[in-house]
């Protein structure tokens, strides 16, 4: 009997000993909660800031959708069904370098269209169109605190904005609510900046230079297949806000450059607001066919 009391004492003090170190080496991984200041885009992510949910609504509703794990090269050369449309949502974890920006941009000129869903795309994305250069600002930038999932810090202040017109992008879109840190796109003529500069220059007593030819000759190469395609190369503004415009694209080549500077909208986080859904799928399948989502950057 005293040998059985004995085995259970020890059995007792050797589950206690093992419990106690086991609580010693446990250590607490802290999940990394989402932040809207260094988001993660991807639509594998189903948090707050990913695009799991439109990715998900695309495929469930029957569209052609891949997530596209190949460098932008293989655009040009992929022997399989060729994406109509490339989608770049916020600013991808690997930069694009510069060969591949050329190569993205040469798939664009051949014809694919081009979807840049960011408040402030990598200006090398978007080239000048004919005389018309595109380019985009924040007013507001999120904090580090901020709460991706709180409406309220998100859109504190913005009112529901309307579409400038009806076009394929707006189609069945009566009002959007963008994020409080929406980008501005921001469009200017290039002959109004030179006239300014002209202007400046020739009150300093500066004339025209030959530097100053030389860059109005390259301007005027700096977005090939424009004037052959007689398309012209003003962009459309599809919706605007007090502050610029929103949403915009232009030709590039024989293809299209889409612009949407509020990642908000197509997000996880606030595609279910007002009619973003509606807009993120017009602005992504407005081409038809097959719909290709940039992984390998993410």
């Amino acid at each position: 009997m005293r040998g059985r009391f004995g085995i259970i004492i020890t059995l007792v003090v050797v589950v206690t000993v093992l419990i106690a170190l086991n609580a010693a080496s446990y250590v607490r991984v802290e999940q990394t909660s989402e932040s809207e200041e260094s988001p993660d885009r991807s639509t594998f992510n189903s948090g707050a800031t990913g695009t799991r949910a439109l990715y998900d609504f695309l495929n469930e509703s029957g569209y052609q959708i891949a997530r596209w794990t190949e460098p932008p090269s293989s655009l040009l050369s992929f022997n399989g069904p060729k994406p109509a449309t490339f989608v770049v949502i916020g600013r991808p974890i690997l930069s694009y370098s510069k060969s591949e920006t050329e190569e993205l941009l040469r798939w664009v000129q051949n014809g694919g269209r081009l979807v840049i869903v960011d408040r402030n795309p990598d200006r090398r994305l978007l080239p000048k169109s004919g005389e018309w250069t595109i380019s985009t600002r924040v007013l507001i930038y999120p904090w580090y605190e901020l709460d991706p999932t709180n409406l309220e810090q998100m859109t504190a202040g913005v009112k529901p904005v309307g579409a400038a017109q009806p076009t394929k992008l707006t189609r069945g879109v009566e009002t959007i609510l963008p994020s409080r840190f929406a980008g501005t796109i921001e469009l200017m003529l290039e002959k109004q900046a030179k006239t300014t500069q002209t202007s400046n220059d020739d009150q300093e007593g500066g004339g025209k230079t030959e530097e100053s030819d030389e860059e109005e000759d390259h301007s005027e190469t700096a977005s090939p297949g424009n004037a052959q395609t007689n398309v012209s190369p003003a962009p459309a503004v599809h919706i605007t806000r007090d502050s610029g415009a929103l949403l915009i694209d232009y030709p590039h080549g024989k293809g299209r450059i889409v612009v949407l500077s509020d990642p908000f909208i197509v997000a996880n986080n606030g595609i279910g607001r007002a009619d973003n859904l509606m807009l993120a799928v017009n602005v992504v399948s407005a081409s038809g066919s097959l719909i290709a989502f940039d992984e390998f950057h993410q």
